[in-house]
């Protein structure tokens, strides 16, 4: 049967120019962000000037995320010039920014953050808590007191931060875009009972949608841990104890956190009558991590006992449930097409799951569900459940963390020991693994492929950078789609994250460890970083020196340290702080795929000079030898990134969608193949005839042109390719 339960909207008001907002009380809530930088408009000081794709944002910062072309930054005022960024008149405080890398847009959001609490960034949003004590002190949810950390939201590109009004739990917050769902402490929130049971002690739970500004007060006491959010749907256990002492399984005690779905669509929630600890939702279903013990002592895998965390499927829209028989040793997770279950042996009473000879409870075997069919796929590996991500995937080849001990006790790295966690590849489509033989510690990743160090000591006392001694973390770049793993040879700092774009990677290099001046600079004392094509160990990217990045698209913001460079970054007259810098990241000019021949028996080659920078005075000509005189010809492009496909005899370099340039014809010279072509494409990009040629856009394009003496009848002649990024 499904227990429906009240809730309440309230809407609040997210507008440009909006005076107030309500919180779920109804008191009234003064907007605090005035959007303005007190700094002024960022002047780069030299040497590091907005040129050659590298803009001084000339603000100091501990922390940079990057999104896209949206950036988001935790200002220190302590080093900036000791400049209050909030308005209260200390600079003590840690203060939100955000930067548009497109529009070149930098605004202060003028919140002081509480150190330890996390910033949610999706691109679209950025979800914070503000520190009462830090802020003025000012009461920010009207209860009071000057002590609580108060939720707010931004909408990128808007310089008002939206204030909730509310003490929510900062380990509770689960966001889903634009909508987020978390807990409140009644006791931080004014000693209100916000769930109408007597007390005021509990933490209720709370729905708020960004996009329309609507807040949902669902009126119930939560365990904040089993939180969950996606699409209509939000998922939370609500706590039997604190719900004012209510049996809500019907199991005779009420020491339970039961599995509830709040409906956004429809503003309802019922019961689905289950014991949770976590949960995960993918469509119109939510799988939970069950107690056996605490929901009603059933067997829910079949082996006999009552003491297993079980996944169970449960239908948010009727509220029916089924077990999926697994018992699980850590929350599941929804990877493409898959439920990634990570399954206790000990605990399924199944038997030996990984094949090993035992059946300890020290293995953890992964498992694949396609919650379609309900079809389990057992990898065999038994993994660590201690790392962080559990895993790296392209959603049908999973990198994993294989337990040695676990494992058959296996030295699956050569190191003389079994007691490390080893890089291995699980392909779910053929249920096959390889082991990668490599230990090592996630340092950045998208997607399939990630950055891991390597520690020489833990990795069998081996030289992986060939400077003579075996004391460093060497990065080693992981690619799960491809089943492999190479050493970059590249000492870096651990506590320095790397980061994956696509084919590109961005790392730090440490100086000291890797034995060169790889920002030459005179000293090796730095972390310089590098940005190269993904698998090259190469430090001849290597810029500036740095102390923390992002990347994403095309772009890398960085923290550039002044005292590794020398110089005063951000005008306050010291070089101990770390400044954000845009680094462009992308696909500098380069030439690939193949050429066709032409009647003439000449292969007609593209080429570029100049630069990809708008900024720079150089223009960008795209250009063309080796063809055929007096003959039209235009640059055919894609937007879909690079391909090798059969095309008119020859081979057509790019994918969909494709444009083309205005007609040309080419030139005259010596010999039968003496035709060439100059195009003006940084002209063309600044003509706005294609207004999809924006910064940050890849284009691959080849010229075609036309060959009325072709031997196959197609009549037509290709060069090879050329890609790039439009960069600032």
């Amino acid at each position: 049967m499904q227990t429906w339960i009240r809730s309440a909207s309230v809407a609040i008001a997210l507008f440009a120019g909006a005076a107030n907002a309500q919180n779920v009380t109804g008191e009234t809530r003064a907007r605090e962000s005035s959007g303005r930088d007190p700094l002024g408009p960022a002047a780069p000081p030299s040497p590091f000037a907005d040129s050659g794709g590298l803009t001084n944002l000339g603000r100091a910062a501990v922390d940079v995320r990057l999104v896209g072309t949206h950036g988001l930054l935790r200002l220190s005022e302590s080093a900036q010039n000791a400049t209050s960024l909030n308005g209260d008149g200390d600079a003590l405080d840690e203060v939100l920014a955000t930067y548009d890398v497109a529009s070149g847009e930098l605004l202060v959001l003028g919140k002081a953050l509480d150190a330890a609490a996390p910033v949610r960034f999706d691109g679209d949003y950025a979800w914070f808590f503000v520190d009462e004590a830090a802020h003025g002190p000012s009461d920010l949810n009207s209860d009071g007191d000057k002590d609580d950390l108060v939720l707010h939201v931004g909408p990128f590109g808007s310089a008002q931060a939206l204030n909730l009004g509310l003490a929510a739990v900062v380990t509770s917050l689960v966001v889903d875009g634009a909508h987020a769902t978390f807990a409140v402490r009644e006791g931080k929130q004014g000693n209100t009972d916000l769930n109408g049971d007597g007390d005021k002690s509990d933490d209720v739970w709370f729905v708020f949608d960004a996009s329309s500004a609507t807040l949902h007060a669902v009126g119930l006491a939560i365990d904040g841990a089993t939180l969950a959010i996606a699409g209509d749907y939000v998922v939370a256990g609500v706590n039997e104890n604190d719900e004012g002492k209510l049996d809500l399984n019907g199991d005779g005690d009420v020491s339970d956190a039961i599995a509830h779905v709040f409906d956004r669509a429809h503003g309802s929630v019922h019961s689905l009558g289950q014991a949770v600890t976590s949960a995960v939702i993918s469509g119109s279903t939510a799988v939970l991590r069950v107690s056996e013990s605490n929901n009603a002592g059933l067997d829910l895998n079949g082996d006999g006992d009552t003491t297993d965390s079980v996944l169970v499927s449960s239908d948010l829209e009727t509220g029916i449930s089924a077990s999926l028989g697994l018992a699980v040793a850590a929350a599941p997770v929804l990877e493409g097409p898959w439920l990634v279950a990570v399954v206790a042996e000990a605990a399924q009473g199944a038997g030996d799951l990984n094949g090993d000879g035992d059946t300890n409870a020290a293995d953890k075997v992964l498992h694949l569900v396609d919650l379609t069919d309900g079809s389990v796929v057992n990898s065999r590996l038994a993994i660590s459940t201690s790392v962080s991500p559990l895993f790296v995937t392209d959603g049908q080849r999973f990198a994993v963390w294989v337990d040695e001990s676990a494992q058959a006790k296996q030295d699956r790295n050569g190191d003389g020991d079994t007691v490390d966690l080893v890089i291995g590849v699980f392909d779910a489509g053929s249920a096959t693994s390889v082991n990668l033989g490599t230990i090592g510690k996630f340092s950045g990743g998208e997607g399939a492929r990630a950055l891991v160090y390597v520690n020489e000591m833990a990795q069998g006392a081996g030289d992986l950078n060939g400077d003579g001694d075996v004391f460093d973390d060497v990065l080693y770049a992981l690619d799960a789609a491809a089943k492999s793993g190479v050493s970059l040879g590249v000492a870096t700092e651990p506590s320095l994250a790397a980061a994956v774009a696509g084919d590109r990677i961005a790392f730090v290099v440490s100086e000291d460890a890797q034995g060169v001046d790889a920002n030459q600079d005179g000293d090796q004392l730095d972390s310089v970083m590098v940005i190269q094509p993904f698998g090259s160990g190469s430090l001849a990217g290597a810029s500036l020196a740095v102390g923390g990045l992002a990347y994403a698209g095309n772009f890398v913001l960085a923290l550039v340290d002044e005292g590794g460079e020398d110089v005063d970054l951000n005008g306050d007259l010291d070089h101990a702080d770390r400044v954000a810098h845009v680094v462009f990241g992308g696909v500098p000019p380069t030439v690939y795929c193949t050429g066709k021949p032409n009647s003439a028996g000449c292969v007609p080659a593209i080429g570029s000079s100049g630069t990809a920078f708008l900024s720079d005075d150089q223009m960008l000509y795209l250009f063309a030898t080796q063809m055929l005189m007096h003959k039209n010809v235009v640059f055919w492009y894609g937007l879909g990134g690079p391909d090798a496909a059969p095309f008119a005899g020859g081979t057509l370099c790019s994918k969909a969608p494709h444009k083309r340039s205005p007609l040309g014809v080419t030139g005259g010279g010596v010999g039968a193949c003496g035709g060439a072509i100059a195009f003006n494409f940084e002209a063309y990009i600044e003509s706005g005839k294609d207004p999809e040629l924006a910064i940050g856009v890849e284009v691959c394009g080849q010229f075609v042109s036309r060959d009325p003496f072709d031997a196959a009848g197609n009549y037509v002649s290709l060069t090879d390719a050329i890609r790039l990024t439009i960069a600032p």
